[in-house]
């Protein structure tokens, strides 16, 4: 089945598409925006078994929760992009550099969580993503203001 007539099966209306995109990336941003915090506080220096057990919870909440919000974000942000001609846009162009930046960050969050679950005993610097609040800010104005750069 087409790409195209998958999008005339389904449905949804473009709002709909829109506010569940939105969620979904709030979910997404909300997740990778408190994760690295938490791994900052129990993977200074080894970790006791309750450590090891949060960290493993999270893991499990990242891998979830945080995954899932990035995979219907990009899903439903397709679709959007599909059906309102957006390719050709120069704004959604540097849109999407920005989105697939944050999924790469997301990514190390989830090599990260999967090393330090593996070992107790491995300790990290702590991770500083001020760079993923900074690209939500850009992609939050490029999708409001639309500039035609």
């Amino acid at each position: 089945m087409r790409y195209t007539a998958l999008c005339e099966a389904l449905p949804m209306n473009y709002l709909v598409v829109k506010w569940i995109h939105l969620v979904s990336v709030m979910i997404f941003a909300s997740g990778m925006l408190v994760t690295p915090w938490l791994v900052n506080g129990v993977c200074r220096q080894p970790r006791d078994e309750n450590q090891q057990k949060f960290l493993v919870s999270l893991r499990s909440y990242h891998r979830l929760i945080t995954s899932t919000g990035l995979t219907l974000a990009w899903v439903l942000g397709w679709m959007m992009a599909n059906s309102a001609q957006w390719w050709g846009h120069p704004w959604f162009r540097v849109k999407l550099l920005f989105a697939t930046l944050l999924s790469a960050q997301h990514g190390a969050v989830s090599g990260r969580l999967r090393k330090l679950c593996g070992d107790p005993q491995c300790t990290y610097k702590p991770l500083r993503f001020p760079w993923f609040f900074l690209g939500l800010v850009l992609i939050a104005g490029l999708v409001v203001l639309k500039p035609s750069i």
